[in-house]
């Protein structure tokens, strides 16, 4: 099938940093892609994955150099209800180890009857060796009680900041690394109160270093309040063995820095400074490096994850331009 013109462009300039991987990558875009492709022509406007309603995020990690993405495989006429069992059949057809079933059965149950927004999305990652995915689930508010009692389980400890408003939004499963990850959002949180969100994770003694990191990235002072009423979290758990939980705060990338040119511009040199390689996100937001619009946005989120005693990385997301945006 022919992808977007962004698409196609994404996986260009990706190929002149993982040349071996890009092929794959094409094949699995395309097969992930394929249900808007013998769909209207709003297929590829019609996603709350971006901003633009595209369908696709080209994804970015410090700690990985990988060819990332996320995929809301749509479209919207194949309702969300139905999403799940499209997934395990795509899984099913890139080759992927089995999904943890406890956790599929338990999110059907969490969807069936109630009002869903996307249903599923799926990330991948291709490298020189290796091609990998994740499922996303969506959770429906009406689930938020049992998806919360779910996390509680998961962690072995009570939900943190209890008079916060705050509920698990989507739940990710990693069939490759074994993993478990519970995504919430929480709102009015103040600075001081991040410590509670580590302290479920084990690594409460990491605060300062996480929010040094954010305060690098705002231009004000971030001691007392944090940008923006909305925040969202995660925790990444092993489901064998006993690896570290993986913390990761989240809000938008244009919470923190406002405009796509100055979201690009501000992340660069974050990165020059960590001595993190973003060259191909250089490359490739080139077209966003004068965009002024801060209402439409085509970066979504910016995270900083905290796992272990390892460095603190960050994570986020584009929308990927064409050559003229």
């Amino acid at each position: 099938m022919e992808l977007p013109s962004s698409v196609n462009r994404a996986l260009a300039i990706a190929g002149e940093y993982q040349p071996q991987a890009i092929e794959r990558a094409r094949a699995a875009i395309a097969l992930l892609l394929g249900f808007r492709a013998h769909s209207e022509a709003m297929a590829y406007v019609d996603s709350p994955l971006t901003m633009s309603g595209f369908p696709v995020e080209i994804a970015f990690s410090s700690a990985d150099s990988s060819f990332r993405y996320t995929i809301d495989p749509g479209p919207m006429e194949h309702g969300p209800m139905a999403r799940l069992d499209d997934a395990e059949v795509l899984f099913a057809r890139l080759g992927s180890p089995p999904l943890a079933t406890y956790v599929i059965d338990l999110v059907r149950q969490f969807q069936t009857g109630h009002n869903l927004r996307y249903g599923v999305f799926i990330g991948g990652r291709h490298n020189e060796m290796s091609d990998r995915y994740k499922l996303y689930l969506e959770v429906p508010e009406s689930a938020a009680k049992a998806a919360e009692k779910f996390a509680t389980e998961l962690l072995d400890r009570p939900r943190a900041l209890p008079n916060r408003q705050q509920r698990i939004e989507m739940i990710g499963v990693d069939p490759y690394a074994n993993r478990i990850e519970v995504y919430a959002r929480i709102e009015h949180m103040m600075t001081h109160e991040i410590s509670a969100l580590l302290w479920r994770a084990d690594l409460m003694s990491r605060q300062g270093e996480l929010v040094a990191l954010l305060s690098e990235s705002y231009p004000f002072s971030i001691s007392r309040e944090l940008p923006g009423s909305v925040f969202g979290f995660s925790y990444s758990v092993p489901t064998q063995g006993n690896g570290p939980i993986a913390f990761t705060l989240y809000t938008y990338a244009r919470t923190m820095f406002g405009n796509d040119g100055n979201s690009r511009k501000k992340i660069l040199e974050l990165g020059r400074r960590k001595g993190w390689d973003f060259s191909f996100y250089d490359r490739l937001t080139e077209p966003l490096a004068t965009q002024k619009d801060g209402v439409t946005t085509s970066h979504t989120m910016f995270g900083v994850t905290v796992v272990g005693d390892a460095p603190l990385g960050i994570n986020f997301g584009v929308n990927p331009p064409s050559e003229v945006v």
